[in-house]
Parts: structure tokens; sequence; C-alpha cells
């Protein structure tokens, strides 16, 4: 055994795990999961998905390893912007809007190649990064060690977490949520996506919070361009039971095998806050996500309409002719109504433990 991670429990019944070899125990579970080139794992080590085949993540980790994480990205992601998803330092600027201290604990779910990790680690004390499939896990410790960074990865399945509960001053879920509904076969997604907040909430202390990016299920770029993750335009914008009939008809299974049907759920400002209250947070803070919650670089808050006048005025759209002065104009109406917060593209909440 490598090491043992502070705040593991049984995945199963929230029990105390022991260590025998190689294995994590629990007394009344049994063998629950298995320490995997030093990453706690308590998932299958063979699922496998990513943004790239598996054979080039596989060779992203043996370069890694001898020329460093930074180098290997350049030489085997071909995509700019994929490289700058997984290098660049904007990816948790969101932790601007918080205020918490720098011995804070973060846990990161879903953590992919572990950019938000990094982001986060450069600040506080501890960072948790949960990532479902193993070698992105092993790439995440690589890179941890490398930049010396205070992070522990763990390989998990996000319904299912071995970690103990009130131990997170945050925790973050960026382009997670929406997913929940893939990860069980049956069910519906709504369900397990609050299931799955309950079970967030739990592992924040008192003060705690949910960080949470995602899309907006009626805003702009759903309306004008039909992006949603079923793979199949427009889904988002149809009654739940309308898109399990399309996509069941002519979707091809987008992203991932268990994406099958329809049960990518994502909502309206009013439908997260619904959400959020029927998981048993509290106060919940909206922010309009600029330039998409994946680049947190201009965070907006939707309940102060004279910070989103601000921000327009500063722009300076009414200098680049009638096009900008339309624009300029048509955003301070949604500023002072309820459009712009309705129809924000991608949003980051912050939703208190309550």
């Amino acid at each position: 055994m490598n090491k043992m991670i502070a705040g593991l429990c049984c995945p199963d019944c929230g029990g105390p795990l022991s260590t025998v070899q190689d294995e994590f125990r629990c007394p009344s579970c049994g063998p629950v999961g298995k320490c995997v080139d030093g990453i706690p794992c308590f998932t299958n080590p063979n699922y496998y998905w990513g943004e790239i085949p598996r054979e080039s993540m596989q060779e992203a980790n043996r370069l890694a390893r001898e020329i460093g994480w930074q180098a290997a990205v350049e030489r085997v992601v071909s995509q700019k912007a994929l490289r700058d998803y997984i290098s660049a330092p904007w990816r948790a600027d969101f932790r601007k809007v918080w205020t918490l201290p720098s011995n804070s604990s973060i846990l990161d779910i879903g953590a992919g190649w572990g950019g938000i990790a990094a982001g986060l680690a450069a600040h506080f004390s501890r960072v948790v990064a949960v990532e479902g499939v193993l070698e992105r896990a092993r790439f995440i410790d690589t890179r941890a060690r490398q930049m010396k960074l205070p992070i522990e990865a763990i390989c998990a399945d996000f319904l299912r977490l071995p970690l103990a509960p009130q131990q997170f001053d945050a925790v973050v879920l960026s382009g997670v949520v929406e997913w929940v509904g893939t990860a069980r076969p049956v069910g519906d997604p709504r369900d397990l996506q609050i299931a799955f907040l309950r079970s967030v909430r739990e592992l924040l202390k008192p003060s705690g919070f949910v960080c949470v990016g995602i899309e907006n299920r009626i805003g702009r770029d759903a309306l004008l361009r039909g992006e949603d993750h079923s793979g199949v335009p427009y889904t988002s914008l149809m009654p739940r039971k309308m898109a399990g009939m399309v996509c069941g008809m002519f979707a091809k299974r987008h992203r991932s095998d268990a994406n099958v049907g329809y049960r990518t759920y994502t909502y309206s400002l009013p439908g997260y806050r619904k959400l959020f209250r029927e998981a048993g947070y509290g106060t919940v803070r909206a922010f309009h996500a600029w330039n998409g919650y994946n680049e947190p670089t201009v965070l907006l808050p939707l309940d102060k309409p004279e910070a989103l006048l601000r921000f327009v005025d500063s722009q300076g759209w009414e200098r680049s002719g009638l096009r900008g002065r339309v624009k300029r104009l048509a955003c301070r109406v949604g500023a002072r109504t309820a459009l712009w917060r309705n129809l924000a593209s991608e949003f980051i909440f912050l939703a208190a433990k309550g």
C-alpha cells in the first residue's frame, strides 16, 4: 500500500477502512477497493472514457513521467482548445467569487485531467480530486507531484464516493450534475441528481457550499445552436418524454456508452433553484459564466442588475457601429428585466449547505 488518504471511508456503508496489502477493506462489506499505482481506486480500473482514445491517454501518462505533464499534453493532444482545457490556469477562476481562507479543504468531483484541481491547489491547502477513469487519475497524480501541489487523487464513481462526511469547505461539480443520469441505467435522472446532490451535501462542513458549473436548458446557445448533451440538437428544449422518444429514434450513443435515451437533464434558472432546494441546500447565488463555465474568467452576478449594466457599459460595443449599439441596447434591456438571467447560456452556482 503506497498511501492511505485521510478522510476515506467505505463507499457502500460509510464505515471505517483498513488496508491489507493493496486492498481497502470494510469490516462490514469486505474488500471495496484497491491501491493501483499508489492511487486509491474504488471503481472498475478498466473503465475508460476520455476526450482522446485510451491508447493516447496511456501514452500521455508515459510521456508525463518521462518529459513532464505539460510537454506530454503538447505532444499527445492536437487540438489547441483541448490543450487549453487541460492546462490553462484560469480553469478554477470561479474561486475568485468564493470567500474561503487558504487553509480550506476542497473536493473536485469529476476532475478529468486535473486542470481545476491544479488551479485550486495553488491557493488552498488541501484538494481532493475524484476521477472515475484510472488513466486520468494517474495523470492528475503525476501532475500534482511535478507541480508540488497538495492534491490527493482518487479513482471513484461519483455516485459511490469513499469519503467521510463533513470534511470539505467546498465541493466543485463542473460539468458533472448533467451526467448523473447516465451513471445508472435505471431510475429517473432527476431523482438521481437530487440523491447525488444530497450525498455531496453530507460531505460539506456546516458552513460549506457546492460550486456547480452547468448549462441553461433554455439558454441562448440552446435556443440558437440546439447543443445538448444527448447529441441530438434541441432536445433540452423539449419535454422530457418527447426528448426520450427523439433520442430513441435518432441518437447514437454520445460521448459514453451509458448515454442512451435522454438522461442528461439540465434546467432553467428557476429549475436549478428548485433542484437545489429539494436536495436540502440553503441560499443559492447564481452567476452567468460569460465565457462558459469551462472558462470562468468573467462571472456576472444574476441577482445584481447594476453589475450587469456596468459590465455592458465597460465593453464599448457601441464603438463598433450599428450592430454593437443594438447589442448594447439589447443587453441593457436584458439586465433590467428577467431576460438576461433566464437566457444566460451557462451558469456557476454557489449553493450553501444551509
